[in-house]
């Protein structure tokens, strides 16, 4: 499943050599697209989950790249995205990850979708790249 999002979003970043050599490290596994969901604010509130408030979890960033195994990223900081908001990015997506060095893990969930927000799969673990 390639996602390729819509519009441009102003918060992007290119990866840091450090962060690119912290994302090497991380395990590759493919994300489940054989059951996709909406996501129940989306249901609700035409939205999609975003960030939690509590400043306990950042830094995190979502990381969508162009390229399987998490290799030509863009990063999106977590803290800077609103909750409940289905945004799009110029972004042509093959792998995702989560970024948090604490490692915790987040309150709520983080999904992404196809162009349009129609369909989405949830991001289910921080440190880890997922192929989509």
């Amino acid at each position: 499943l390639a996602l390729l999002a819509y519009a441009a979003r102003p918060n992007a970043k290119p990866l840091t050599p450090e962060l690119a050599a912290q994302v090497a490290s991380f395990a590759v596994v493919e994300l489940n697209t054989t059951s996709p969901f909406v996501p129940a604010a989306l249901a609700s509130h035409g939205s999609v989950l975003g960030p939690q408030p509590d400043a306990t979890f950042f830094p995190a960033n979502l990381l969508m790249c162009a390229a399987v195994s998490c290799t030509s990223c863009t990063s999106f900081d977590l803290s800077t995205l609103p909750a409940d908001e289905c945004f799009g990015t110029a972004v042509t997506t093959l792998s995702v990850a989560i970024v948090q060095p604490s490692n915790i893990g987040l309150q709520t969930s983080v999904v992404v979708g196809t162009p349009g927000c129609i369909q989405f799969l949830q991001v289910t673990t921080v440190n880890t790249c997922f192929n989509l």
